[in-house]
C-alpha cells in the first residue's frame, strides 16, 4: 500500500485542535489523515511538537530509503521556525529544544505524567548558557534555508514524491516560488514563536490545506504516474 509521509512541527502533529480533551479527535482531523483518506494511502505522520527545521531535515534523512520504497509514496514537509535550535543530550536522538527552555524533543517524562522531564533541570543552565553567548539569529536563518534548498533538490534528484510549504507568513522566503512549494503557508496569519501567541492551525485550515495539497498533487501529476 502506498503511503502519505508528512514532516513538520505541531502544525503538522494537530496540536490544539482537541474536542471534549479527546486526543483522537485531532489524529482524525489533521490534514495528514484527511489527504490519506482520500487519496487512499496508509497516514505516516512522523512531525514533532516544537521541532526546528535541523530536526525535520534529518528525519526525513534518516527515512530515505522507506521514502523510496514505493515510487508513488508522496512526501509532504512543513518547515517551521528558521529560528529553533536543539541541544544533543547523553541520550541517543533525545535533543534539547531552543529557544523553549521546558522540554526535549521527543518530550521524555514518567509514563503518567506526574514528574517533569528530568533532563529539563539537568540541562537547563547550559541551554541557557547557549542562547546567551552562542544563539546568532543570521547563522541559524542561513542554515535554515541551505537545509530546505538541500533536501529539496536531494528528493527532486532521486525521484521522490515531494512537496512543501511553510508554516506561517513571517517565515516564508523566495524558495517559495520553487514548483513545489505550496505559494502560500499553513495558516495566512501573522503568528511569532512567543507561546502566548502562538496559534496553531484549526480544524477549518486543516481541511482547507488537505484541498491545497490535493489540488498540488494532481497539478503535478503524482497520480497519474501511479503504477
Amino acid at each position: 500500500m502506498n503511503s502519505l509521509y508528512t514532516f513538520g512541527c505541531s502544525f503538522t502533529a494537530g496540536q490544539d485542535m482537541i474536542s471534549k480533551n479527546n486526543q483522537y479527535y485531532q489524529l482524525k482531523k489533521r490534514y495528514s489523515k484527511l489527504l490519506s483518506n482520500e487519496l487512499n494511502f496508509r497516514e505516516k505522520n512522523l512531525s514533532e511538537c516544537g521541532a526546528s527545521n535541523f530536526w525535520i531535515f534529518r528525519r526525513v534523512m534518516r527515512k530515505l530509503k522507506s521514502l523510496m520504497r514505493h515510487k508513488n509514496n508522496i512526501v509532504v514537509i512543513q518547515w517551521t521556525s528558521p529560528y529553533r535550535y536543539e541541544l544533543p543530550t547523553r541520550i541517543d536522538d533525545v535533543y534539547f529544544s531552543l529557544p523553549y527552555l521546558d522540554f526535549t524533543i521527543p518530550e521524555l517524562g514518567t509514563p503518567d505524567g506526574s514528574e517533569i522531564n528530568p533532563l529539563i533541570k539537568e540541562y537547563e543552565n547550559l541551554s541557557k548558557d547557549f542562547i546567551a553567548k552562542s544563539y546568532n539569529e543570521k547563522w541559524l536563518l542561513e542554515s535554515s534555508y541551505n537545509l530546505q534548498f538541500t533536501l529539496y533538490h536531494t528528493l527532486e534528484n532521486l525521484g521522490i514524491k515531494h512537496i512543501h510549504l511553510f508554516g506561517w507568513p513571517s517565515i516564508v522566503n523566495d524558495l517559495v516560488k520553487l514548483d513545489k512549494f505550496l505559494d502560500k503557508p499553513f495558516i495566512n496569519v501573522t503568528t511569532t514563536e512567543k507561546a502566548e501567541t502562538l496559534r496553531h492551525p484549526n480544524e477549518k485550515e486543516n481541511f482547507n490545506l488537505k484541498e491545497r495539497l490535493m489540488n498540488k498533487i494532481i497539478d503535478l501529476n503524482y497520480m497519474e504516474k501511479q503504477e
